[in-house]
């Protein structure tokens, strides 16, 4: 009986699943790159709501930013909103890369999933924070090789056996 596939066959179909995993990892650290972008915009306007809310009266953006300028909580603002677009720039750096099979990327994912992830919960991103923390880290683990670089599972079927055919 011959082998159903020889070890080019394999690693062909290891290398085709490489691709198509670490394709699906990098669409995922695209939805999380925007994820990441649309938390700025809906993050202030939540809190412009609050702040409108306990004010009793509308606020215009102007008067927003002076009032958290005044308060002296500008700082939390301007560094909330520079992380989540560097954690944008490095989803969209790390899903070129793994267009680009880069597998090594998945653990660089996986981080700025978990951090992007509590610095959203504890500083600035909110919900759409969040989500782009959890995609960041499912399009990591997505990514990542199954099996070691190079290494070709072994053939279900091996040779014919040598030498005459057992007796009974």
């Amino acid at each position: 009986m011959d082998r159903p596939y020889g070890p080019d066959q394999l690693a062909e179909f290891a290398r085709q699943g490489a691709i198509k995993r670490e394709r699906t990892g990098g669409h995922v650290l695209v939805g999380s790159l925007a994820m990441y972008l649309l938390s700025i915009p809906f993050s202030l306007l939540l809190i412009r709501v609050v702040v409108e809310n306990a004010a009793g009266v509308s606020v215009s953006w102007g008067e927003f930013f002076d009032a958290i300028q005044e308060v002296g909580f500008l700082w939390v603002f301007v560094l909330g909103i520079a992380a989540q677009i560097g954690f944008a720039l490095v989803a969209g750096v790390g899903a070129f890369y793994m267009y680009r099979h880069k597998a090594s990327v998945s653990a660089i994912a996986i981080l700025l999933g978990i951090i992007a992830l509590a610095f959203s919960v504890l500083v600035f991103g909110g919900i759409f924070g969040i989500v782009g923390g959890v995609l960041s880290i499912v399009g990591g683990l997505r990514s990542r090789p199954w099996t070691k670089p190079g290494v070709i599972p072994p053939p279900q079927y091996g040779p014919p056996p040598v030498g005459p055919p057992p007796t009974r």
